[in-house]
């Protein structure tokens, strides 16, 4: 926040002026007030607060074909918690990777849905793969049709081959000399 209390030239100023004390120091706490409300823990904060409900009827209307697990998003002062239950409303304490890749996904479809900040048709994915076993790796198509729903391009980085063997279009980064080379597979 703007350091407020530092007005002494100002102050000064105000006086030789003629000008109200009462009138800068009435300047000075909207000025505060404003900060507080445009900041961090203002009206952002708020507004996040208002819609936690909604995001989270949201979060689990997207995965309930996918995961039998449901999220409750709560705010904790100015931060948000994530709770995961099962269908018998008990609370989970360890998902595996697919259910936690699935639940990273459909946050930040949810974000870049809500957000009033330029949207991408891109989605980059790196790495995430690497948590699923071997069963979900080669199901994987399930998942790119799950993200296409929402993202008309998604671009993967891995290092898993039997992914790349599935994937309609590859490309492959290599080192020849002192470069990198792109080349499509």
């Amino acid at each position: 926040m703007v350091k407020l209390d530092n007005n002494s030239a100002l102050i000064r100023k105000k006086r030789e002026s003629g000008d109200s004390l009462v009138e800068l120091y009435r300047e000075r706490d909207i000025y505060a007030l404003l900060c507080k409300m445009l900041g961090r823990d203002g009206i952002e904060l708020f507004m996040l607060s208002e819609s936690l409900d909604k995001i989270t009827k949201r979060v689990n209307n997207i995965l309930e074909p996918f995961i039998q697990k449901t999220l409750k998003l709560e705010m904790n002062g100015d931060k948000i918690d994530i709770s995961v239950y099962d269908m018998n409303s008990n609370k989970i304490h360890t998902i595996s990777g697919m259910e936690t890749l699935m639940m990273e996904m459909t946050l930040k479809i949810i974000i870049n849905q809500l957000s009033v900040m330029p949207k991408s048709s891109i989605l980059f994915i790196d790495e995430s793969i690497s948590v699923l076993d071997n069963n979900r790796l080669m199901a994987i198509e399930e998942l790119f049709n799950f993200i296409r729903q929402y993202y008309s391009q998604v671009v993967l980085i891995t290092h898993i081959r039997q992914v790349k063997n599935q994937l309609g279009y590859s490309l492959e980064i290599g080192k020849k000399g002192n470069y990198s080379e792109i080349r499509n597979i």
